[in-house]
């Protein structure tokens, strides 16, 4: 009888989010189903235990800003960076560290100057609630109760997850140790990447195993184009537990709002390169700019200047130019009606929404970045009240940098290719690839 076959009604299963699919099938296999049962996250089960709102990341960085901005004057080590989003989200994660950890802010060392500034900035921020808040509040509405109806999937979990469930135990709740297979450990060498994906393969074909029953760990992400590359020659069934992929639509929305704050021929060059302007002959105006170092304000007359000073440019290639110049006029003319709302805007709420129409139109009907559109349109309504001014626009530029669309397989098949922090669950064959 496996552990799930043990749960009774009313009781919830905690787990990682990338093993929900995964016990939802085992599940139907063993009890027919999840009736009478709750499954859920760790963190989100906290959350409903909890009766403290914390701010999103975004919002608490503008909200740090804001207080900082009112003592900047009277700082020297770190006036420079310390309204940066880089120093406040650092600030940020050192207060919910210490929270976590039941560290007192009075015990922080105040001995030099540095020291001294550092306590009176995060004296400022104290009172804004960090997540390991809304966690330590959970922990204590739920003091008084008895937990044995909370199943903890006793898998990989952080320092400070583990330090959660053994205040959770300690009320009753139990652990559950998955299926675990014994193992008989094969030690293979190779010279590569390409090499090691081949060899795991040829050995998945060699001996017939089923791909259903293989469990693929990377210890480097840098294999995940290959080894798709590899199973889909081989015609391995696969399934990449967590992926993620660079978007464009940050880069976009990046490209508009540095135009905005600094209407300069590199931000313009920017806005069209990100692929977010669609007009016909758009590359006849780049390719002039590229000759021509002119403001897009003022009409394209360079040849004609040309013409009437005199040059040493033979016919055909003076003919080729007046063309090019002709042409790139006509986009120029677009391209100026169409930035004037980011460089005239009536307010900063109308600039804002002109650049997600923008994105939003540049999008192709079967484009797999919708959902990171909806994710930075979302950001921006909430920060809607903190972004008044230019300079609020600078410090939003920070949450697009680096950001990418994360995707969860809809179905699951084959074999269950993921990295170090997912533990493998009910497959007979692991596979860890660059030992």
């Amino acid at each position: 009888m496996t552990f799930l076959q043990k749960l009774g009604p009313g009781s919830t299963l905690i787990a990682p989010a990338y093993l929900h699919a995964a016990l939802r099938e085992e599940l139907l296999k063993t009890r027919s189903g999840m009736l009478g049962l709750k499954l859920n996250t760790l963190q989100g089960w906290l959350q409903q235990q909890a009766n403290v709102a914390v701010p999103s990341r975004h919002v608490a960085l503008y909200q740090y800003k804001q207080r900082i901005q009112t003592i900047l004057p009277q700082l020297k080590i770190y006036r420079e960076v310390a309204d940066s989003p880089v120093f406040l989200n650092e600030c940020r994660s050192f207060l919910d560290s210490i929270y976590f950890w039941n560290i007192p802010q009075s015990e922080l060392p105040q001995e030099s100057e540095a020291q001294k500034e550092l306590f009176a900035i995060l004296s400022q921020l104290t009172d804004i609630a960090v997540p390991s808040k809304q966690q330590r509040a959970a922990l204590t509405n739920i003091k008084t109760k008895r937990l044995d109806d909370l199943h903890i999937l006793d898998v990989y979990h952080t320092l400070e997850e583990e330090q959660l469930i053994q205040a959770l135990v300690a009320q009753g709740a139990q652990r559950c140790t998955p299926p675990v297979c014994e193992p008989m450990p094969l030690f293979f060498h190779a010279v590569n990447k390409r090499q090691e994906i081949e060899a795991c393969a040829q050995y998945i074909i060699e001996h017939d195993l089923d791909a259903d029953d293989i469990h693929i760990t990377l210890a480097n992400a840098t294999y995940k184009p290959i080894l798709a590359q590899i199973f889909q020659r081989y015609q391995i069934p696969y399934t990449l537990l967590q992926d993620s992929h660079a978007s464009i639509l940050p880069h976009r929305f990046s490209a508009l709002f540095s135009y905005y704050l600094k209407p300069d021929t590199e931000n313009l060059l920017r806005v069209l390169d990100c692929g977010v302007v669609h007009m016909e002959q758009l590359q006849k105006l780049k390719d002039y700019l590229d000759v021509f170092s002119c403001d897009i304000e003022e009409a394209f007359d360079h040849l004609q200047q040309i013409e009437d000073e005199g040059h040493i440019l033979d016919a055909l290639e003076l003919a080729k130019l007046q063309k090019l110049e002709e042409e790139a006029e006509l986009v120029r003319q677009q391209l100026v009606v169409y930035l004037r709302p980011l460089k005239q805007p009536i307010s900063m709420e109308a600039m804002i929404q002109t650049a997600a129409s923008y994105v939003r139109e540049s999008l192709r009907r079967d484009d797999a970045d919708t959902k990171i559109l909806l994710d930075i349109e979302a950001m921006l309504k909430e920060l809607h009240p903190y972004i008044l001014e230019k300079e609020d626009i600078a410090f939003f530029l920070y949450f697009l940098d680096g950001m990418t669309q994360s995707s969860a397989p809809t179905e699951r098949s084959g074999a269950i290719v993921c990295d170090l922090r997912h533990s493998p669950f009910c497959r007979k064959h692991l596979f860890v690839l660059i030992c």
